[in-house]
């Protein structure tokens, strides 16, 4: 309880600075340094209501669990857990990230429609609850040996559902790229799958303010996802290049050749980590320390090498669909414009910032126009 209110206390003091930042400042980037002390405050703030209040009510959900039959237990132990990581996972970065964007005065208007965001979290909840019941189930008849490689795979399975299983579950159904609206774009993709022997793919569109793009895998076909948003405020000649750099990971075959096999050595040390380091050494070291110093490692540093690499090889192979560099340099710029990105951001997980991509794309550029064969 006095983890909880410190918390809460915590994060009470870490909005209100907030709050006193937007109201002093318009979002300016002399500002961006206060903002992100108080939202650090606030994340730490936030995991620790997460984890106490998980804690104050494990004696209840232990009560509720013991009132079903004991071949049940694992299930619904195990259900209850998945449920609290997705909805301690939504709390903590999802209601930050709002507060982060709301403080320095950044739009985070809905990028999807209602019915789309809340499949999106029924098929995470319902999907990790059953995923970690699964586990919970073998690890009670096999034993504690199953723990470490149980935690990596359930890991692995979150890493996975996102780029490659969510798309197709909430964008299969979305509406086509109406062919008369665009049609130079579909003379366009015409024209490159009958000059590349580019894999089969599904082009579905969004409905919402997404201005974005997103390519996925699968065993027999690919999928392109384009934001509602992304066509309405980019011109034809940018979507074709936007739309080059996703068939870039669709030629790569990014997701099945390159992901899993990550994903797949990241899950192998992260439980040869846990069994060696985390449960031989939790007497000694608290787990609150090596747990997350492991998912950083393999979950973050590890994976983030390999996909930032996949951004500029698609980007190389959008410049030899399009033809030239500068078109899809200027494509990425309108895009950062229209999605409010700047040129310097980190780019997270998955992406490089924008402007090394950009360098990247006219270096490109200036090396096929210096090997270009002289009149």
């Amino acid at each position: 309880m006095v983890f909880l209110l410190a918390g809460l206390t915590l994060m009470g003091l870490a909005v209100f600075a907030l709050s006193r930042i937007r109201r002093r400042t318009g979002g300016e980037d002399d500002a961006n340094g206060q903002v992100l002390g108080a939202m650090a405050i606030l994340l730490v703030a936030a995991v620790t209501v997460l984890f106490s209040g998980i804690y104050a009510l494990g004696p209840h959900l232990k009560a509720l669990i013991e009132t079903v039959p004991s071949w049940l237990k694992p299930i619904v132990g195990g259900a209850i857990t998945g449920l609290a990581i997705y909805v301690g996972s939504v709390f903590v970065f999802d209601a930050c990230g709002r507060v982060f964007l709301w403080a320095q005065k950044q739009s985070h208007a809905a990028e999807e429609t209602l019915g789309l965001w809340t499949r999106r979290h029924i098929f995470g909840s319902a999907g990790l609850a059953l995923l970690v019941a699964f586990f919970w189930v073998v690890a009670t008849q096999v034993g504690d040996e199953t723990v470490p490689w149980a935690v990596a795979i359930i890991t692995a399975a979150i890493h996975l559902y996102y780029p490659w299983v969510m798309p197709w579950l909430l964008y299969f159904r979305s509406q086509r790229l109406d062919p008369e609206e665009f049609r130079e774009i579909h003379r366009w993709l015409h024209e490159q799958t009958r000059r590349q022997s580019i894999p089969k793919f599904y082009l579905r569109v969004q409905a919402g303010g997404m201005v974005n793009a997103l390519a996925s895998g699968g065993l027999y076909r690919h999928f392109i996802v384009l934001g509602q948003g992304l066509l309405e405020k980019l011109s034809v000649e940018h979507i074709k290049a936007i739309l080059a750099h996703e068939l870039g990971h669709v030629l790569n075959r990014d997701m099945t050749r390159r992901i899993l096999p990550v994903v797949a050595v990241s899950a192998i040390l992260h439980a040869l980590y846990l069994k060696v380091v985390v449960f031989a050494y939790m007497d000694t070291i608290p787990v609150f320390v090596t747990v997350p110093i492991g998912l950083v490692v393999f979950w973050y540093f590890l994976p983030l090498y390999f996909q930032r690499r996949h951004e500029f090889d698609a980007d190389r192979r959008a410049v030899e669909l399009i033809g030239a560099a500068e078109p899809v340099a200027q494509a990425l710029e309108a895009f950062a414009e229209a999605s409010e990105t700047p040129l310097d951001d980190r780019g997270g997980w998955t992406h490089p910032p924008m402007r090394k991509r950009l360098e990247a794309i006219r270096k490109l550029g200036a090396e096929r126009a210096s090997d270009a064969p002289k009149p």
